[in-house]
């Protein structure tokens, strides 16, 4: 019994050595959700702030949950897995370790509102700015999207709020090929001469989404230059199919949001390159 109770102390305290990890904040291990790539998730925040010239003072906070790789094959395998993971979804620098590049992702946050410290206050606000801006606040949200056929996806969401609006909701999708260790990109999933077809169905799809007979239809629904839609590297896949996820202003005025459009597998099959990973999926 008393032997038991000493391997039962080691185990919780390794489990709190585990759990007290981090990269530059509070690390979470979460198991796998497939058979591929293992995750954590670390909380890493900043604030700083400034006095305005008429003696107000503007915060400028900045958060983010990041959900990161943290087993993969081997060492060296998951080393290289996380340097893209850190210059591709974190834009960092590839020469700093992931736990530089999650602190340097809220440092670089903050200083986007830099130019705000110059501002004159004298000056003509903007209409969507009619008063001076008192708090800025920037939360990003790293989740793995998908992670199965030796693909993982990471979804990055960024909220910005001035004072208690929200301003801005933007998602990304970071493809990563676990094979051959990169991005994926629109050329590794189709021929060169199939973008324009890719952007056809996206075109008829948006259509028939939407209930619209015509680009004139879409018009009146917030869309805009429907007829010069493309295809961008903006997507991730899933049972469905490949989504594509287009950012506010891109596609359609800001009021429709972030609207998105998902091809089925079966279409986008006779449109796929030689090694397209659109071949694992169908």
């Amino acid at each position: 019994m008393r032997l038991y109770m000493r391997h039962f102390i080691l185990l919780i305290t390794l489990a709190i050595i585990v759990l007290s990890s981090s990269c530059g904040g509070r690390s979470v291990p979460m198991p796998s959700t497939a058979d591929t790539v293992a995750v954590a998730v670390v909380k890493v925040a900043d604030t700083t702030s400034f006095k305005k010239k008429n003696g107000e003072i503007c915060t400028i906070c900045a958060d983010a949950t990041l959900c990161y790789p943290t087993s993969y094959v081997d060492g060296a395998t998951l080393a290289t897995l996380q340097r893209i993971y850190a210059t591709v979804v974190l834009e960092a620098s590839d020469t700093l370790s992931l736990a530089e590049a999650m602190k340097q992702s809220v440092t670089n946050t903050l200083h986007q509102y830099d130019f705000t410290t110059q501002r004159d206050e004298t000056q003509t606000f903007p209409d969507d700015e009619s008063q001076p801006v008192l708090a800025y606040h920037t939360s990003t949200n790293v989740q793995m999207h998908y992670n199965r056929n030796d693909l993982v996806t990471f979804c990055r969401v960024d909220v910005v709020k001035k004072d208690s609006v929200v301003t801005s909701v933007t998602h990304r999708y970071f493809t990563i090929d676990l094979k051959q260790m990169h991005t994926v990109e629109l050329r590794d999933l189709f021929r060169d001469d199939a973008l324009a077809d890719v952007g056809s169905l996206l075109r008829t799809r948006l259509l028939d989404q939407n209930k619209a007979a015509s680009n004139e239809q879409l018009n009146e629904l917030g869309y805009y230059n429907v007829d010069n839609l493309i295809a961008t590297n903006n997507f991730f896949f899933d049972e469905h199919g490949v989504t594509w996820s287009f950012q506010p202003n891109e596609l359609a005025v800001s009021a429709v949001g972030e609207p998105c459009i998902t091809l089925s597998y079966e279409a986008l099959m006779p449109l796929a390159a030689e090694n397209s990973p659109l071949k694992r999926l169908h």
